[in-house]
C-alpha cells in the first residue's frame, strides 16, 4: 500500500498557474519553505531574461531516516535543450534528463532517489544546467517504500538509458518486471 506524500507542492494538472509566474523580481536563489502559500514557489527553474531563478531550494522538516522519493512534473517548454540537477543537503543527487523543447508543450515526470538523512531539517534544491527556463508542474515527496524506486528496467547494467524504455517512460508506458 502506498503512503502519503510527506509533502506536494502544486497540483499534477499540467499547468503552473498556481506558482509565481513573475520571476522579473525574484534573486538567483530562491528559498522556499514547504508550507508558504504555493504562489510564493517559482514556476520555473531559469528563465530566458537572466539568473533569475537558477537555483529553487526547498526547506522542510521530515523523517527521512529510510530516504525517500523526490517526483518533479516538469517541461522542458517550448524551446531550448532544458536539464537540472536535484540535490540533497548540498549534495547532488542526479541530473534530469536533457530534453528539448517543443510544441505542443510536453510534459515528464522523474524519480529521484534521495539517500537516508538522520537529520531532521532538510534542503532540496532545483539548479538549472542548461536552456533558457523549464516549467514545473508539481513536486513531490514521498517517505522510502511509497515509490517505485526500486524499479530501475529503464537502466542498463552500465548504468545508460534503454532507448526504448527511455520512449516508453516518456509517452506514459512502462512495463514493471515483477519477477
Amino acid at each position: 500500500m502506498a503512503q502519503e506524500p510527506l509533502w506536494t507542492i502544486g497540483v499534477f494538472d499540467d499547468s503552473f498557474d498556481e506558482f509565481d509566474s513573475v520571476p522579473h523580481d525574484d534573486p538567483e536563489v530562491i528559498n522556499f519553505s514547504v508550507g508558504n502559500p504555493i504562489s510564493e514557489f517559482p514556476n520555473q527553474v531559469g528563465t530566458d531574461i537572466g539568473p533569475q531563478r537558477s537555483i529553487i531550494n526547498i526547506h522542510f522538516a521530515a523523517d527521512l531516516s529510510n530516504g525517500a522519493t523526490l517526483i518533479v512534473r516538469w517541461s522542458a517548454g517550448g524551446s531550448g535543450d532544458e536539464q537540472f540537477v536535484v540535490s540533497a543537503g548540498g549534495q547532488p543527487v542526479r541530473n534530469s534528463l536533457l530534453l528539448m523543447g517543443d510544441q505542443p508543450v510536453t510534459w515528464v515526470t522523474e524519480e529521484f532517489i534521495i539517500p537516508p538523512n538522520q537529520a531532521s531539517n532538510h534542503t532540496l534544491s532545483l539548479t538549472r544546467l542548461s536552456g533558457n527556463g523549464l516549467w514545473l508542474d508539481a513536486i513531490s515527496l514521498n517517505a522510502a517504500g511509497s515509490g517505485s524506486e526500486g524499479d530501475r528496467s529503464d537502466i542498463n547494467r552500465d548504468g545508460k538509458v534503454n532507448q526504448i524504455d527511455l520512449l516508453l517512460f516518456l509517452s506514459g508506458w512502462h512495463e514493471r518486471n515483477t519477477q
